[in-house]
């Protein structure tokens, strides 16, 4: 890491950008937790010129854990894809993820079950998701695509949506 420090930041934020995924990142930063290296590498994933792209991991614990790390470091996601998991067991999660992710342009949020109605965030999801996407100013694509959200949930969805400006 110390070489990758070592170089300009723009090269440093277009290798991350374009060589790595999240998942890479997060691990990278666990592995420099008592390295000196770690701020400036914070500092880079930090930044508004970074354009991070995040695939989540497949397992449930490593989803929760991932979406807590991308809330704690305060990293500069313009776009979170996560298809092909159930999730309802992540709501409140993706709910607080979200809240802090002000540089968010697309949210795309595809579960994964055959039968819509099973494991998607439903209604009462997508009220919560509602709350979360008042703080996303930047938006410009949701795709909850097999959720379930209904005619309530969508009631709620389009009231949040009226308040991003994009």
């Amino acid at each position: 890491m110390m070489i990758l420090t070592a170089l300009p930041e723009d090269l440093v934020r277009y290798l991350l950008m374009e060589w790595l995924v999240l998942q890479d990142i997060c691990c990278l930063d666990s592995a420099l937790c008592v390295r000196i290296d770690r701020v400036p590498f914070l500092r880079i994933l930090q930044s508004p010129q970074v354009r991070l792209i995040a695939e989540p991991p497949s397992s449930n614990t490593d989803m929760t854990n991932w979406l807590q790390w991308i809330t704690v470091r305060r990293i500069n996601l313009q776009e979170l894809c996560i298809r092909g998991i159930r999730l309802t067991p992540f709501v409140g999660i993706l709910t607080e993820t979200v809240s802090q992710l002000a540089t968010l342009q697309i949210l795309v949020l595809e579960n994964a079950s055959y039968i819509e109605s099973a494991g998607g965030i439903g209604a009462a999801g997508a009220a919560s998701l509602s709350q979360a996407l008042l703080h996303v100013p930047n938006l410009q694509t949701l795709n909850l695509a097999g959720n379930a959200i209904g005619a309530a949930g969508a009631a709620s969805l389009s009231q949040a949506l009226l308040h991003v400006p994009n």
